[in-house]
């Protein structure tokens, strides 16, 4: 039994665009723009904004490949979405000490799990950002 959080993103895509496979691949579209844009905010503060355009290259790159899904719209593509907006979130919460960043960073958290339930060990993962700000 699967958790509704996949079925929940395909629902939302047909809301916004209509209820045709040109919906989902829009929506998957938005989600990968999405992704490569977090995960290039992400790079960059933990380590360069050269390192962010490679990252976000390479994985603009990955996304494209059929080994990976590519062009269908599935649950890892949501779960990458999530994840790094969670990460995100809480590495700028730990930096601002805001408890509303906690908060959200727990709530993408929550939604990554929705989308796939095997990226439940990553929540026993200790996440220390000090290690990577004193990087050179």
């Amino acid at each position: 039994m699967k958790l509704p959080g996949t079925s929940i993103m395909y629902t939302f895509f047909m809301l916004l665009f209509g209820q045709n496979i040109i919906a989902i691949h829009l929506g998957l579209l938005i989600i990968n723009i999405a992704s490569l844009i977090l995960l290039f905010l992400l790079t960059r503060r933990w380590l360069s904004t050269n390192a962010g355009i490679i990252a976000a290259a390479s994985f603009a790159m990955a996304s494209l490949s059929p080994g990976l899904f590519g062009f269908a719209a599935h649950a890892t593509h949501f779960v990458v979405l999530f994840m790094l907006g969670g990460l995100l979130t809480l590495d700028i919460a730990l930096e601002n000490k805001k408890r509303s960043m906690f908060f959200t960073s727990g709530i993408l958290f929550g939604c990554t799990f929705l989308m796939k339930q095997p990226v439940f060990p990553f929540s026993f993962l200790h996440f220390d950002p000090s290690a990577l700000q004193n990087h050179p």
